[in-house]
């Protein structure tokens, strides 16, 4: 059985994670106006469940929330179950809410996706799917944002995407979007995933 969690705020249900496990875990709500929580790397992270997560395994967790990021926010990773994430396992999880990242800065390097928004270091997302609708004014992905396998590989497996995925922007930051991710980078593998 899952754990059903009402949330509304400018942070997910976790700000940080690091060393834990999480499990059958589902939050609804509405997270506006959204500045999430900043890591000691400059990057900042919004998620449903967690913000910033390390050395951390979610499985059987679902998220409902709509998240929208504040305009301020630059450098920020935007997803429905983390919104950034090193040496991360996520497993089994699912988001039915709406991510709009659209509304920041057109400079902004922001990477928004229905499960992850950025990942880097050895973390594998499988088994999980996004049925929302993700935009970002610079990358989103359906199941993830943004990934970067520079510092160890990336896995991409089973997942699948059936949300409208879109991203823009007129400043200098570089657009892009993917029904799967939306930017990816070093050492970053997809294993049968589905975009309908």
């Amino acid at each position: 059985d899952q754990d059903t969690i009402i949330i509304h705020g400018t942070n997910g249900l976790f700000a940080y994670c690091d060393g834990a496990t999480i499990e059958n875990i589902h939050v609804k709500g509405n997270l506006l106006d959204a500045t999430g929580t900043v890591s000691e790397d400059i990057w900042a992270g919004i998620g449903g469940i967690c913000d910033i997560a390390k050395n951390t395994t979610f499985s059987h967790c679902s998220n409902a929330c709509k998240i929208e990021l504040d305009e301020d926010c630059e450098m920020t990773g935007v997803g429905g179950i983390v919104g950034y994430g090193v040496h991360v396992i996520v497993d089994s999880c699912s988001n039915y809410g709406s991510i709009n990242s659209a509304a920041a800065s057109a400079d902004a390097e922001n990477f928004s996706g229905g499960i992850v928004g950025f990942a880097v270091e050895e973390t594998t997302i499988n088994f999980c799917y996004n049925v929302a609708n993700v935009k970002d004014i610079a990358c989103a992905g359906g199941i993830i944002g943004g990934a970067s396998g520079a510092s160890g590989s990336i896995t991409i497996s089973n997942c699948k995407n059936e949300g409208y995925i879109q991203a823009s922007t007129s400043g200098s930051a570089e657009s892009s979007a993917g029904g799967i991710a939306g930017f990816q980078v070093n050492n970053t593998s997809f294993i049968s995933c589905l975009n309908t």
